[in-house]
């Protein structure tokens, strides 16, 4: 998956004919998410006040890391519910993204995420 976020990386959103809710444009200022990836895996970097405002910190998994202010947030499931979640306000989002081609992110050594 983390090669679908990467090919979003700087896209402009509102695409006319786009199908992919991760393109579409629902209001007029658009978040940006820092999205990791290493060979294997993929994570976005979300503040983790935004995850208690947004009433769903409690729903992400120990497969997310956390580290200082941010979660981040693994691109299987927990990823998917904060997307949901910014979809269900109304908010429209893009990626901005950084791969490690030949090794792994030092994300996977940070703390598991806890609520």
């Amino acid at each position: 998956m983390h090669n679908q976020h990467q090919s979003q990386t700087n896209t402009k959103t509102n695409v006319p004919g786009c199908s992919n809710p991760d393109l579409l444009e629902t209001s007029s200022k658009v978040k940006t998410i820092r999205f990791f990836a290493d060979p294997g895996h993929g994570w976005a970097r979300v503040k983790k006040s935004e995850l208690a405002k947004l009433g769903i910190a409690e729903l992400i998994s120990v497969f997310s890391y956390e580290r200082g202010e941010f979660a981040y947030l693994e691109e299987d499931c927990d990823l998917s519910i904060y997307l949901n979640a910014l979809r269900a306000k109304g908010m429209a989002y893009k990626f901005n993204g950084t791969t490690c081609a030949n090794r792994s992110s030092r994300i996977r050594g940070y703390c598991s995420y806890k609520a």
